[in-house]
């Protein structure tokens, strides 16, 4: 007498086929959304970004991207040998500030140099000189700012090396952690990042190094020659709690409101049953007001009797 094992599957019957199971691949469970970055850079797309359908309000939040500045300019498949050497080693990081639609809308969150471009600034006979400030701008970010610069020899030098004294390191980094505050310091937000990015006069000149590192390296001559001053890096401590509207005044987005709860619908105002009621100009200039406070609230319709 045969015994059957317990939970053992049955060989199916003959003129029967075997079901089959099908693989539920986590690709189809997920959304796409596109990463805006602010107007402050040429292009505005950084790419896109998965989200899981079942946890899409949770797992956008503080979400990060890491993108090059060369992917940010309008002719980013054109662009030329000088624009790709200056801009394929600065790093922009932007964090989730507002999801509109299919559309993730980020705010600025750091910057910093590539490791392979830091690596290739080593030399043998100098000195390394980095400094560290923390600086608070004018719209109330607070960014700890890292500074690196080498030493170089003179033309009429006779040593080998162009090793500097601890008493010069020491002037040296607090004139560039001055330079540093002057400029952080007098500007928003959107002025510190355009002056980490390099600039150019014209279309046939090269691209030159941003205004703070420009300034160090021409201000700290008089302590020892420098060459190769760079902003390292850029951390944000604090920042100031922004709302919807200053979000989209980031993203230069109009100020028209978008129904909770349905991503990508514009906001319809409902029209009036019968005949128009007319408006004077303070009714439409406080209509104006209410949209530009609260973007998620519809407008009611206007009454059809006119006020008494």
């Amino acid at each position: 007498m045969s015994s059957k094992k317990k939970g053992a599957k049955s060989a199916p019957k003959a003129g029967q086929q075997k079901k089959r199971r099908t693989r539920r691949t986590k690709w189809n469970q997920k959304r796409w959304f596109c990463v805006k970055v602010p107007v402050w850079f040429p292009y505005k797309r950084a790419g896109y970004t998965p989200v899981s359908k079942k946890k899409q309000p949770k797992a956008m939040e503080r979400r990060t991207f890491d993108v090059v500045l060369a992917d940010l300019q309008e002719s980013r498949y054109e662009i030329d040998r000088d624009a790709e050497f200056q801009m394929g080693y600065r790093k922009f990081r932007f964090i989730t500030a507002e999801v509109v639609g299919k559309f993730v809308l980020t705010n600025f969150h750091g910057y910093e140099l590539a490791r392979s471009k830091r690596s290739s600034l080593l030399r043998k006979w100098n000195t390394i000189i980095t400094g560290f400030t923390d600086v608070r701008t004018t719209d109330n970010y607070l960014l700890r700012i890292k500074t690196l610069a080498f030493t170089t020899r003179q033309h009429n030098m006779k040593k080998r090396h162009a090793y500097c004294k601890s008493a010069q390191v020491k002037r040296v980094r607090a004139k560039m952690n001055e330079v540093v505050r002057n400029h952080i310091s007098s500007t928003n937000i959107e002025g510190v990042v355009k002056r980490l990015m390099p600039v150019r006069q014209s279309e046939k000149d090269q691209y030159e190094k941003g205004q703070i590192e420009k300034d160090i390296e021409r201000l700290c001559k008089v302590v020892y020659p420098l060459r190769d001053c760079y902003i390292e890096k850029v951390k944000v401590l604090r920042h100031p709690q922004l709302d919807r509207r200053q979000v989209l005044h980031f993203h230069d987005i109009d100020e028209h409101p978008f129904k909770p709860g349905k991503p990508g619908k514009k906001y319809e105002p409902r029209k009036p049953q019968g005949e128009a009621v007319p408006r004077t100009e303070e009714d439409q200039t406080e209509e104006k007001e209410d949209m530009a406070l609260d973007l998620n609230v519809e407008k009611s319709t206007p009454d059809d009797s006119p006020e008494e």
